[in-house]
């Protein structure tokens, strides 16, 4: 009778197992990693640097890819050179770079390389670089991982408050703030950089996980047969 019950308990210890992976991976099927966004410099919309994928969208220039405005006290952007990588549109610099989905059997990774400077009219001795998503393009975290990196600071910075390769997991860290010191400029180019990474995360160890359980249970199932 005790070995009985144990075995009941371990089916169905298994196929709670089983049961909790097939919603993960129904959870999964539906999410979408098709459209979110980044949000720098500031946490308002439509101002600040944003960047993310759409699946209206290409990876080249289109009506999702907007220049960097005039007049701006901070600058958060992307550059691009015309004829350069495919780029159509003008040379210079994209405060909204919006791109094609990522796929993962075909390309699982992208990277936004963008500059952040202040205005000639900066008068602060520091300027802060902040970070966030907006709620109706919240990036997809169960299937998706993002990354923030500290490239290279702007030119004559030689101290800062952030280590040049500090590299942090926007899954973790969703809102921060980075601090550094004031940069004021005309050249974009010169400021400071960084670089936004998306990877999609493949899911075969989820479904290794399944079938392994459902292996088990038909273990024992043909254990207790035999006995």
């Amino acid at each position: 009778m005790d070995e009985d019950r144990e075995d009941k308990i371990a089916v169905i210890t298994r196929l709670c197992v089983c049961l909790f992976i097939l919603q993960s991976l129904c959870l999964s099927a539906f999410a979408s990693t098709t459209d979110w966004r980044w949000q720098f410099c500031t946490v308002d919309p439509g101002k600040g640097g944003s960047f993310g994928t759409s699946a209206t969208t290409s990876d080249g220039a289109d009506f999702l890819d907007i220049s960097l405005p005039t007049g701006r006290y901070l600058n958060c952007a992307t550059y691009y050179e015309q004829g350069v990588g495919g780029w159509t549109a003008e040379t210079g610099f994209y405060s909204t770079d919006i791109r094609s989905p990522l796929v993962a059997q075909t390309e699982n990774t992208k990277t936004w390389l963008f500059y952040f400077w202040g205005s000639p009219s900066l008068t602060s001795s520091n300027m802060y670089l902040t970070w966030g998503y907006f709620s109706d393009n919240t990036p997809d975290f169960q299937n998706s991982v993002y990354t923030l990196k500290y490239v290279r600071p702007a030119v004559g910075i030689t101290e800062g408050y952030v280590d040049v390769g500090t590299t942090i997991s926007l899954n973790y860290h969703s809102q921060g703030t980075w601090k550094f010191p004031a940069y004021a400029t005309t050249n974009g180019l010169d400021g400071y950089m960084f670089e936004l990474t998306a990877t999609v995360i493949p899911e075969p160890a989820s479904i290794l996980a399944l079938l392994t359980g459902l292996a088990g249970i038909g273990g024992i199932a043909i254990k207790r047969r035999q006995a």
